[in-house]
Order: C-alpha cells, then sequence, then structure tokens
C-alpha cells in the first residue's frame, strides 16, 4: 500500500482546511443585492423550516395579553454582544431606551429569549433604573418562561418584532413573514 500526499480542497466555504474556519454567513452576499441562491450553488438552497404555529399557542397569547397592544423584543445574550458582534451590536443603554420609547407610544414590550438570554437582559434592566424608570413598569419579561412555538406566537401577534439582527428569534420572526425591525452590528 502507497500513499501520496494531495492537495486540501479549498473553497468559499473554508479556504485552507488545515484551519477549521468555516465562513457560512450569508449576510455579505445578500446585502450586496445578491440572492441566495448563488451563493454557494454546490449546496441545497432549501430554507423551509417545515413547521407551523399551533392554535393552542396562539390561543394561549391571546388569554395571556388579551387587547393589550405590544413589541415583542429579543436582545440576545452578553455572548453574541461581546464575542460575536465584539460589542458593535446595540448595548444594554440603546436597548432600554429602545424599550422606553415602546412603552411610551402604547406598545409593551414583552421580552422574549432563553435562558442565556438573562445577563443581557439583567444589564438592560440596570440601564432602564438609570434612566428612572423600573422594569417592571416598561416590560413584561418572559425570558426562560417560553418554548419556541410559544415565543413564535408571541411575535406573530405583536404589532411588531424588535430584535437583534443575526439571532435566532429575530431571523426566524422574518422567515416566518412577522413585522420585524431588526437592529444590525456595525458593519466589520
Amino acid at each position: 500500500c502507497t500513499s501520496e500526499e494531495s492537495p486540501l480542497p479549498t473553497g468559499a466555504v473554508c479556504p485552507d482546511v488545515r484551519e477549521p474556519i468555516y465562513n457560512l454567513f450569508a449576510n455579505p452576499h445578500v446585502e450586496a443585492g445578491l440572492p441566495t441562491t448563488e451563493w454557494l450553488p454546490e449546496f441545497r438552497n432549501d430554507f423551509d423550516l417545515g413547521f407551523v404555529l399551533p392554535n393552542e399557542a396562539h390561543n394561549q397569547v391571546v388569554a395571556r395579553m388579551g387587547n393589550i397592544p405590544y413589541a415583542a423584543v429579543y436582545f440576545s445574550s452578553n455572548a453574541w454582544h461581546n464575542e460575536c458582534t465584539a460589542n458593535q451590536a446595540w448595548g444594554p443603554a440603546e436597548w432600554a431606551a429602545t424599550c422606553i420609547y415602546l412603552a411610551d407610544c402604547g406598545l409593551k414590550p414583552v421580552v422574549l429569549g432563553r435562558e442565556w438570554d438573562e445577563g443581557f437582559a439583567a444589564r438592560v434592566a440596570e440601564e432602564i433604573i438609570i434612566a428612572g424608570r423600573k422594569p417592571q413598569d416598561i416590560w413584561i419579561n418572559l425570558i426562560s418562561k417560553t418554548k419556541l412555538l410559544l415565543a413564535l406566537a408571541f411575535m406573530k401577534n405583536a404589532q411588531i418584532v424588535v430584535g437583534s439582527g443575526s439571532s435566532g428569534l429575530t431571523i426566524t420572526a422574518a422567515y416566518m413573514g412577522y413585522n420585524v425591525l431588526t437592529f444590525w452590528p456595525k458593519p466589520g
């Protein structure tokens, strides 16, 4: 048995396989106005999530919120803000100001997320206090209190979804066709 050294494969996804750095973010491609079907044509381009929102989730949101007009809000986590965006995304002070603005406009912010989002939400709550307000008067904090389908039902029934760009709930809400306002990190 003999062996020969063969060249390592390269490409847009991993330019040098000796370093496992995979570039699977289509954002620069899409932001340049190009369709995702041309981004990596060698890969299947099927973004159908394949689920529907159950009526029970919708009914639970209606039972909890009644006729209160609200905005579903997703900040994301400390890790996303600190490591993934190098602190170039909206910080706690900007999110606090956004929640206060929404509340003052008559849209109660309903804050969504998982347990790993609690730390960042606590930082936003501190900023609300610094602004002279009480977080419990500004928002309804449902972080760690909703499963995915219930969170999606909250987003679907909201007047608007306000969220961090490149984060799961925000992207999923946009995919589902909900009214979404996304705050992206600064370029670079």
